[in-house]
């Protein structure tokens, strides 16, 4: 999941959203299977996460595992936040240009130039309510 988180933000850094929407996909198709893992770890504990962590101090090999399962969910987590801030700047930068094509074309409209009507003769007339 990790390599995947990766790849998204390399995805970003190319402004490549096909990407981006396809190694999500992927990434939420093994969240699914870890969540899957994690229901079952959790039913053979009758549900009690009490008992599940008694297990994994007592154990450690378990403790070993634990620790760098916490260890790559803080990579993951860390890279996540990383690749949300670098959506949210492209999100915010793509609105801005979305709003400067629309006063462009305003402006256009009000010289005529985009309704096909003839200038007017270089006079800009403010249709501002």
């Amino acid at each position: 999941m990790f390599e995947h988180t990766l790849n998204i933000s390399t995805a970003l850094e190319k402004n490549d959203v096909e990407q981006v929407l396809m190694i999500l996909k992927l990434r939420q198709q093994e969240m699914g299977m870890i969540d899957e893992i994690d229901k079952k770890i959790l039913s053979s504990f009758a549900g009690d996460f009490t008992v599940l962590w008694k297990n994994i101090k007592d154990d450690e090999e378990l403790k070993i595992i634990y620790s760098e399962i916490q260890s790559i969910l803080k990579k993951i987590k860390a890279q996540d936040d990383e690749n949300m801030e670098k959506a949210r700047k492209e999100k915010l930068k793509l609105s801005d240009d979305i709003k400067s094509v629309r006063h462009t074309g305003q402006a256009m409209r009000g010289y005529g130039v985009v309704d096909g009507r003839s200038p007017n003769f270089g006079a800009f007339i403010d249709t501002k309510k």
